[in-house]
């Protein structure tokens, strides 16, 4: 939908107001006036990061990170969930910095994210992620642009896996068409396009 056209205030009714909480995790990332051009600037925005207890940092400091990923999630993060709508995905500080680490890696990231949303979805709640204003990473490169890869990612999620939902919101028609032919998107993504009413429409509400 175009700029002003209501795409966030519709988003915001619907995780508000239309969604029952005992039964989806939501996580809404609005990209918003965020200026975004690197690896840790986009993961800082995903991540909502908190300070574990001593004994989750030692007992991270002491395993690596992807094999004892699962575990990790368990007993420091998913117990984070209180339910309702997360501004960013909650991470330990000292994991963030494990993946911060590895810049050329982005599937540690995916990988993280996957385990993640499993655990949710073991819990009998499913995950919902929003993405507003998509645009803002349209460039942004990690070992080739990470869109392609995001979305990707996202059908694994969504089509293959059945792990849970992901909405994207863009005021930029141009980008939207770009990633639907780059990605491949055809059959694995719906489109909503939000926008003013028609003048039929408008002169019924006036009437």
């Amino acid at each position: 939908g175009s700029i002003n056209s209501g795409k966030t205030a519709l988003i915001n009714e619907i995780i508000n107001n239309r969604l029952n909480k005992d039964k989806y995790v939501i996580f809404y990332i609005n990209l918003r006036g965020k200026f975004i051009d690197d690896y840790d600037k986009f993961l800082k925005v995903l991540f909502n990061v908190y300070e574990e207890p001593l004994v989750d940092k030692i007992k991270i400091a002491l395993l690596s990170l992807i094999k004892d990923l699962p575990d990790v999630i368990k007993s420091t993060i998913v117990s984070k969930l209180s339910g309702g709508v997360v501004g960013g995905i909650p991470i330990p500080k000292h994991l963030l910095s494990q993946l911060l680490l590895k810049k050329d890696n982005i599937e540690d990231v995916f990988d993280f994210l996957e385990k993640y949303f499993i655990e949710i979805d073991k819990r009998g709640k499913k995950p919902i992620l929003i993405i507003d204003e998509l645009q803002v990473i349209g460039d942004l490169k990690i070992n080739g642009f990470l869109i392609y890869k995001l979305f990707n990612f996202f059908i694994s999620l969504t089509k293959h896996e059945h792990l849970g939902h992901v909405l994207c919101l863009s005021s930029d028609s141009l980008f939207i068409e770009k990633v639907y032919n780059e990605a491949m998107l055809d059959g694995s993504a719906k489109y909503l396009l939000v926008d003013d009413f028609d003048k039929e429409t408008a002169l019924k509400f006036i009437d």
